[in-house]
């Protein structure tokens, strides 16, 4: 309980320090008009190393997952799969393809990061009305794909910040991996349904007793 707690704790310091970053970004007016995404592809070649290291981390971490009872709680072990992700993927690999390139199959690390940004306003991002001069493009207070491009933009040109965020996003993807695997050996809900009435049955001996209106 203590080692969830620090976690979680880990987890909301890290998003504050995400929201002053973001902050900065705004209030110096970033005005990119293109799609960074679009650019890159034409000039990096895809970091194929790194997507294959980045699978066969996915596929050990819903392994470990298959391997644990689900009634055991076992905890996925962040901090030793933070530092895989941070040393022998993003320190290691081509950090514009990493942003840009398809590293997980069917996703790319910019598209949801404008994906998620996209849609909400400046105010749920912590950004004041004052950082808002000449950012808001249509000024209406909600960010736009074209916004949320522009924000993701000023973000990723800190390496600092653009690591930060790949190395939680990456490890996300992990430790979904990892719940799937234990989610695997849940049984069913109509096992659980049948455990639970074969647990209201009250057993004498090699006999079974049921309860009155059982059957």
């Amino acid at each position: 309980m203590e080692d969830a707690t620090k976690t979680n704790q880990e987890l909301l310091d890290n998003l504050y320090r995400q929201r002053d970053t973001l902050s900065q970004a705004i209030s110096t007016n970033p005005t990119k008009l293109y799609n960074m995404q679009q650019l890159k592809k034409g000039i990096i070649k895809k970091d194929v190393t790194t997507a294959n290291v980045l699978e066969e981390y996915s596929k050990q971490a819903y392994n470990t997952g298959s391997s644990n009872n689900p009634d055991d709680n076992i905890p996925f072990e962040l901090d030793r799969h933070r530092d895989l992700v941070r040393f022998n993927l993003i320190e290691k690999g081509n950090l514009e393809s990493i942003k840009y390139d398809e590293m997980i199959p069917g996703r790319v690390f910019y598209d949801d990061l404008v994906e998620s940004i996209q849609g909400g306003t400046y105010a749920d991002l912590g950004i004041t009305d004052d950082q808002l001069v000449n950012a808001d493009m249509n000024a209406d207070g909600i960010i736009d794909e074209q916004e949320a491009m522009t924000i993701a933009d000023a973000m990723m040109a800190d390496e600092d910040t653009s690591k930060e965020y790949m190395t939680n996003y990456f490890l996300l993807h992990l430790q979904k991996n990892y719940n799937n695997g234990v989610q695997k050996n849940r049984p069913p809900l109509k096992q659980l349904q049948e455990d639970q009435n074969t647990d209201k049955k009250t057993t004498y001996g090699d006999s079974v007793r049921y309860e009155k209106g059982s059957l």
